[in-house]
């Protein structure tokens, strides 16, 4: 089945880390929604009628809405096409958006999975990050949550926070409070974030390598431990709390992105939007393109297929990949699994292949050396 996503690329504040797309001005968040609800219309077609199973609010800060926004894009949706009765649909939020109002609302109107942006549970690391939400306030709105009757629910952590010492301890709060799903990300330096000027102008310092390999094998034997699936390098869940969006995106499924800089994938082409807000409100009311297609080559759907099965514990069918390239690529690959095994990066069994654990902190080097080009 196929995914719907919608970039709300609205933000009361801006973290320091953060590099997605968004804006801290509201000036336009009317015309911009209303946009996007034209983009609906104009781009449905794209998923070919397919089946809808998951509905995913993300930015940005989709708290920043309110009930009766959001369930005019559920509405329009199910207007526009064929919502599976058991799908999935997850709203992002901030700590601070939370209050039993709020959430009683979303659920009264379909939101049935949350993503709760915790990223510490801690005052100093939020501080560093530059986060709004208080640490108690990053405990609360989890029991609200629960409260309201959300049982599928996860929560994002950063790790590899320097001068921090919380790593291990928000760990064990996954464990203490109960929760079924968390995200683990590594902190990274990237351009044109409040971070990367402190960085530059020397106020703040990077993350070291080190540390952040150590604590992501901290989060693996910790997952291993408290019997989490490890089932996407960043995505960990007690049995059956699996992300059906998320792992649409690497079972290589369709989906729509809807809204400023979302993505699109059909299995036929890629799509994504512009990212500048003005502009995609101009270009949609006056019928302009608003987005750049790619029309996907039988090389780019084997980096594709290579790209996101190795991100998961599935892995990769070595029958499935021998019919998406050619003889002389399939050796090459052979030969890279002996190597990648050998240096303990890989693990192969019969028909599959898959990072280990190891491997999977690495995985960016691995996956662009398994490419054909």
């Amino acid at each position: 089945m196929a995914g719907i996503y919608l970039h709300i690329p609205f933000c009361r504040s801006a973290c320091a880390y953060c590099n997605f797309h968004f804006s801290t001005s509201l000036k336009f968040k009317n015309e911009l929604l209303n946009a996007m609800h034209k983009e609906l219309i104009l781009r449905i077609d794209y998923l070919n009628a397919e089946k809808v199973d998951s509905i995913y609010f993300g930015g940005g800060t989709p708290s920043i809405l309110n009930v009766e926004e959001i369930e005019s894009f559920l509405n329009h949706i199910r207007s526009l096409t064929d919502v599976a009765h058991h799908a999935e649909i997850t709203l992002e939020a901030n700590p601070e958006d939370l209050a039993i109002s709020y959430l009683t609302g979303l659920k009264s109107i379909g939101i049935n999975r949350l993503s709760i942006g915790v990223q510490s549970f801690f005052a100093e690391d939020l501080q560093t990050l530059g986060r709004k939400h208080s640490e108690g306030q990053a405990y609360q709105c989890i029991e609200m949550v629960k409260n309201t009757g959300f049982d599928n629910y996860s929560i994002d952590l950063i790790y590899g926070i320097p001068n921090s010492n919380y790593w291990s301890e928000n760990l064990n709060l996954i464990c203490k409070i109960g929760i079924p799903h968390f995200s683990a990300y590594a902190l990274t330096l990237e351009p044109k974030t409040i971070y990367h000027w402190q960085v530059k102008n020397k106020k703040a310092t990077m993350p070291n390598d080190n540390e952040l390999n150590l604590q992501y094998m901290e989060l693996c034997q910790f997952a291993k431990k408290n019997s989490f699936e490890h089932y996407e390098i960043s995505n960990f869940c007690k049995s059956g709390y699996q992300a059906v969006h998320n792992s649409n995106y690497w079972n290589g499924s369709k989906y729509l992105g809807i809204g400023p800089s979302a993505h699109s994938y059909n299995q036929i082409s890629r799509q994504w939007n512009t990212i500048v807000n003005s502009d995609y409100i101009n270009k949609i009311n006056h019928d302009e393109l608003y987005f750049e297609l790619e029309k996907l080559s039988e090389k780019d759907l084997l980096n594709e297929y290579i790209m996101t099965s190795l991100r998961t514990s599935r892995g990769i069918e070595l029958s499935k990949l021998k019919a998406l390239t050619s003889e002389k690529h399939f050796n090459f690959i052979k030969n890279q699994i002996i190597k990648l095994e050998s240096d303990g990066l890989l693990i192969s069994n019969n028909n599959h292949f898959r990072l280990s654990e190891k491997g999977m902190f690495y995985s960016d080097g691995i996956i662009s050396n398994l490419f054909e080009i």
